[in-house]
């Protein structure tokens, strides 16, 4: 069905669509079309089941000839899980030959209703993204984050010497997924796993994987960088305007997409439950201001400001037992969280002593402690 679909509308012009039916194939019929066949079903919500069909766009993708029906459809399958894209599929045809500003109209194009986007309160429009990435300086480098897992033991540059000339390329945990703000790419990485138990509350592997399955899902059994031999970071990169193939803020993350050998890695840190602890204030204080927790977790002006008010390990010493309330507190509610943390932090920080003003070299924490 998946293939049936992707021939019949692969090489079509989405602009001939018709948005009140009078040639046959409307708008209306392809977005419903589209996400019917993905699964998404009204009674789930924004889930969709099962995982198969994005498994067939992966494989079939090269179905789609037309390079608008490309953009057009892409944006749900990203949305769900980027994991699903190779750097191979965008330079597929002529993708990355369409301007930026038609790429991110024909991502937009089936969330559109009377020509006006249909988008959660305090995500960004396309006109404002548009108009954001008129102002970026040609010749200027942009700074930006990305969280990754890495195996133990595994190096991440290229380069094992810091002066080595490939030391900017990235050797493990690549991706093609970047973000404005260092608290959302933290927020991503979900920096927990078994080994924040074990070293804190005596907890083994096994038992950690079922508190954790408890709390995020069955992913946590699927995936191996929730065990023990793995570490997550946080990466500063450097990047050109023409390099960012699109801008999404569809998740609330300010995503920004660039292929891996486009990316300089310029810095790199590893995260611990230091930084689960930062992240997860920063959220509680940005659900505050939104309602019902329906807005954009990236709306905040100042998050990232925010995250780096949190004492780091070197500024406060914090005994086992707090970390061990953390970690029980993870099985349940972000509220109950949010009752173990914020007395925690704000008694123990250094508020004021941050510099928020630091170059953009500056992963917001001094040196690559333990994680």
């Amino acid at each position: 069905m998946m293939q049936y679909f992707l021939e019949c509308v692969g090489g079509d012009d989405p602009s001939t669509y018709s948005p009140n039916g009078m040639n046959g194939k409307t708008t209306a019929y392809l977005w419903y079309a589209w996400r019917n066949l993905l699964g998404k079903r009204k009674e789930l919500g924004v889930a969709y089941n099962p995982v198969e069909p994005f498994r067939w766009f992966a494989e079939l993708e090269p179905l789609i000839t037309n390079d608008k029906m490309w953009w057009l459809l892409m944006n749900e399958v990203w949305i769900y899980n980027s994991s699903f894209f190779t750097e191979e599929c965008f330079n597929r045809y002529g993708r990355l030959k369409l301007p930026f500003k038609e790429r991110i109209k024909w991502m937009e194009y089936l969330d559109t209703c009377n020509g006006k986007p249909m988008m959660k309160e305090g995500n960004f429009s396309s006109e404002f993204v548009n108009a954001s990435y008129d102002l970026l300086d040609e010749n200027e480098p942009l700074y930006v984050y990305r969280s990754f897992k890495v195996e133990r033991g595994k190096p991440i540059r290229k380069g094992l010497v810091k002066n080595s000339p490939h030391s900017h390329q990235q050797e493990n945990g690549a991706g093609l997924s970047f973000t404005e703000l260092k608290s959302v790419a933290v927020k991503i990485a979900d920096p927990i796993n078994a080994y924040h138990f074990e070293k804190y509350s005596g907890v083994e592997e096994n038992d950690a994987l079922d508190i954790m399955e408890n709390a995020l899902g069955e992913r946590v059994r699927n995936n191996i960088t929730y065990r023990n031999n793995f570490y997550s970071c946080l990466g500063l990169y450097r990047i050109k305007k023409r390099d960012i193939m699109f801008y999404t803020d569809s998740m609330g993350e300010r995503e920004i997409v660039v292929q891996p050998r486009n990316a300089e890695l310029v810095d790199y840190r590893f995260l611990n439950l230091v930084d689960y602890c930062a992240t997860r204030i920063t959220e509680i204080f940005g659900n505050h201001f939104g309602e019902n927790n329906s807005k954009s977790k990236s709306m905040l002006a100042n998050n990232d400001a925010l995250y780096d008010l949190m004492p780091s390990k070197s500024q406060t010493k914090v005994s086992s037992q707090h970390y061990e309330r953390i970690l029980i507190s993870h099985q349940s509610s972000s509220g109950s969280v949010g009752c173990v943390l914020v007395p925690l932090w704000y008694s123990k920080s250094s508020v004021g002593k941050t510099n928020t003003h630091q170059p953009p070299s500056c992963l917001g924490r001094s040196g690559s402690y333990d994680p």
